[in-house]
């Protein structure tokens, strides 16, 4: 956990200091009305740590170029966000960050467990904004 939280400040240094700015976007995915989120106080913003040792065949490799390493990470991203249709957790608002194996994404307070226990998520972590001393 402090692993995940250090790695999520580092990140966010980074985009608050617009290295990283570009390095993510945020992509509306179209559902039906049915599985649109109904209330927004019984959801909650989230960044998701990815297993990709779980998502993808091929691991990255120090030797990888940055070109790659974005392909394995963005491959992982999408396998990530079928899996969840597949289990019926229903997202909203994903973000997808470019060069680190994250997502972030708004979810139902009802399957924020479901979500944890999921195979290829390595830590689930609110997605707040951090003050800096």
């Amino acid at each position: 956990m402090l692993r995940f939280m250090g790695l999520v400040l580092a990140v966010f240094v980074l985009i608050s200091s617009g290295i990283i700015l570009s390095a993510c976007e945020t992509t509306s995915i179209n559902h039906s009305p049915a599985m649109v989120l109904a209330d927004s106080n019984n959801v909650s913003p989230v960044i998701i740590e990815l297993n990709l040792k779980v998502l993808i065949s091929s691991p990255i490799m120090d030797s990888d170029d940055l070109t790659t390493k974005a392909e394995k990470i963005k491959q992982a991203q999408s396998s990530f966000l079928d899996s969840l249709k597949r289990d019926g957790i229903v997202v909203e608002d994903v973000k997808f960050f470019k060069y680190i194996p994250f997502v972030g994404l708004t979810v139902a307070h009802t399957s924020l467990e479901k979500l944890k226990s999921h195979p290829a998520v390595l830590g689930v972590q609110e997605d707040r904004p951090v003050r800096l001393h």
